[in-house]
């Protein structure tokens, strides 16, 4: 698809959008995903369908946004659903759209599912701070196992912490 021309890959687009909307649910879900793998897609195309009745179209476009041209622009609206009941889907591409924003806009951006996520949300949003090395996150972990809301939780933030060179100098905590 990539030696299409824009104009090919836009007609292409267009069959996948009419089976989105119009087949049946699995092709449907199929559609939405290859929809998203378009070369310069741009992620408004997808934005439509995160709000279906239906969970697997909801999931496919989850799933979708973070392979459009810009996954930068994206993470906001994957940490929306993080809380929700597709938060697993959702964190996920969240992971892949994560890598393409900067470090320090990343602490900001999973502080509110850091702060009232689900478990499986919060565990991930530990993982890609940690793992982009965001500034200000320690401060954000810190809070969190301050906050001490479940035990797992707790052995989750102090695991990944100690996996974290030089970490808990830098902020005074002794884990």
């Amino acid at each position: 698809m990539w030696r299409w021309t824009e104009r090919q890959r836009e007609a292409y687009a267009r069959l996948l959008d009419r089976v989105a909307k119009n087949g049946k649910l699995p092709m449907r879900a199929r559609a939405m995903r290859m929809l998203g793998e378009v070369p310069a897609m741009e992620p408004e195309r997808l934005r439509p369908y995160l709000d279906p009745e239906e969970p697997l179209l909801r999931r496919a476009a989850l799933t979708a946004l973070p392979w459009t041209a810009r996954p930068r622009d994206v993470l906001g609206d994957l940490l929306e659903h993080a809380g929700g009941d597709d938060g697993h889907v959702a964190v996920y591409a969240a992971a892949r759209a994560a890598r393409f924003v900067r470090p320090g806009e990343l602490a900001a951006a999973l502080a509110p599912v850091l702060a009232e996520g689900k478990v499986t949300a919060r565990k991930e949003a530990v993982r890609l701070l940690a793992r982009h090395r965001a500034p200000g996150a320690m401060e954000l972990l810190r809070d969190l196992w301050a906050a001490g809301d479940t035990q797992h939780g707790n052995k989750f933030v102090q695991r990944t912490v100690r996996s974290w060179p030089q970490m808990p100098s830098r902020v005074g905590c002794s884990w």
